[in-house]
């Protein structure tokens, strides 16, 4: 299949992409010093954290007499990282943990992370006097963090907090690679796309989003960590159709998502007042957020206190693998694991999501046969969801089809994709430069 040229920018199927990607030790230059931008939500830290994560293992699994650049041949694994990250609670929250680990497994292993409060580009718009000094300033700031650092490339996974580094790593002409994860491109993946070597894109992009963006593009997956990667393997020994619980009594897992989802939290409600019978038919673990974790237990107590509620769940592979059907919104990230794990899901796409994304990515699942969407802007969502809890409830053959579509849907190489991609970049000059990018040294 011959690359797609646009306007704008080349599409290149990966088996048509330059530079080697056999994985042999002579053609792989090992990443070990990488810094990552973007934050705010799991769905913008959990891919990084994936990418960091295989690059410690490629560390300590290299062969011997191939060094990482600038390391000695006798350390192992001896990865830096550098994560700027957004004030918002989960973050700390998401990248403490990943702290924790790579201590525990990865004692030699670098990890800092880097509050970056940066405006949008709607308070940019409405307030420039103040918004546009507190930008320049968080620029200098990731400029000077990160000359100090010296990052071979600089990975950015979306949202505004990661403008600022991004534009002090074209300054200083380190290469920036980003990973797109939605259907539609964020504002921030649009603007900063002039300054990568290239795109990542996590699910296939309409051709008239494709052209909007001045950087070649290429289709990996998202990546996802490993432990939820290998539920596609798990997935496949088992046959997609497995409920993983007993049939009297299937596993529901509600999604709020990281930060707590107001809306889709008082729809469930609000459809198990409808349908009392659901809380007793389901085995029930409903991930809340802190806002209304209280609410939520308070909730449960009163009709079924078998129900588990937690603010945050942290063993996700082990949640997805026991679950029979899954309620959740509908970011990328999320998609991307539900798929892996092969499980039926209810959608409830975020009505105010940026560019109307959610939704479009649930419809992509919705067309492949993997997913029911429900509507929260609907004046009946509560009913339309309890009508979709009860008709899943009773229908498991139903629920295997989507389970079946899900699995199909599932890419768990995506990270070993993104570092190829990466370094190739490190490897071979590209075969156009995408404007404004500066040129490889």
């Amino acid at each position: 299949m011959a690359a797609v040229t646009t306007d704008h920018a080349e599409y290149t199927p990966p088996e048509q992409r330059l530079g080697p990607s056999d994985g042999s030790a002579s053609a792989r230059r090992l990443l070990h010093r990488v810094a990552f931008a973007g934050g705010g939500s799991g769905g913008h830290l959990f891919p990084s954290i994936a990418i960091a994560w295989q690059l410690q293992r490629e560390g300590q699994q290299r062969p011997a007499g191939q060094p990482m650049d600038g390391q000695p041949e006798g350390n192992t694994a001896n990865c830096d990282f550098l994560f700027f990250v957004s004030p918002r609670p989960v973050d700390q929250i998401i990248l403490e943990q990943f702290q924790t680990d790579c201590r525990r497994e990865y004692p030699s292993t670098q990890c800092r992370f880097r509050v970056t409060e940066t405006a949008t580009g709607q308070q940019i718009l409405r307030t420039p006097w103040r918004s546009v000094p507190q930008l320049l300033k968080v620029v200098w700031q990731a400029f000077a963090e990160l000359r100090r650092h010296r990052p071979q490339v600089l990975i950015g996974t979306g949202g505004f907090v990661s403008v600022a580094p991004i534009l002090a790593a074209a300054a200083l002409r380190i290469p920036v690679v980003l990973v797109e994860q939605n259907t539609v491109p964020g504002a921030a993946i649009r603007f900063l796309a002039r300054f990568a070597r290239l795109i990542c894109a996590g699910l296939p992009l309409a051709d008239q989003e494709r052209t909007k963006l001045r950087c070649n593009v290429v289709l990996t997956g998202i990546p996802v960590r490993r432990e939820i990667s290998e539920l596609s393997r798990l997935t496949g020994a088992e046959g997609s159709a497995h409920d993983n619980m007993p049939a009297e009594k299937p596993r529901l897992l509600i999604l709020g998502g990281s930060q707590g989802a107001a809306r889709l939290n008082t729809l469930v409600q609000n459809a198990f007042v409808r349908r009392s019978e659901l809380l007793q038919q389901f085995d029930i673990v409903h991930q809340t957020g802190p806002q209304q974790l209280e609410e939520l237990t308070t909730f449960y107590q009163i009709r079924n206190p078998a129900v588990r509620t937690s603010a945050f769940l942290t063993k996700m592979a082990d949640e997805y693998h026991r679950a029979a059907l899954i309620l959740s919104r509908s970011g990328a990230t999320t998609l991307a694991e539900i798929c892996c794990a092969g499980r039926p899901a209810i959608l409830l796409p975020l009505s105010s999501s940026a560019n109307d994304h959610q939704r479009r990515n649930a419809l992509w699942m919705q067309q492949e046969g993997a997913a029911e969407i429900i509507d929260e802007s609907d004046e009946a969502a509560a009913e339309h969801l309890a009508d979709s809890l009860t008709a899943l409830l009773q229908d498991s053959s139903r629920r295997r089809s989507m389970s079946a579509h899900a699995a199909r849907l599932a890419k768990p190489e995506a990270t070993t994709s993104v570092i190829t991609e990466l370094q190739n970049i490190l490897t071979v000059r590209p075969r156009t430069a995408p404007l404004n990018a500066p040129e490889l040294t």
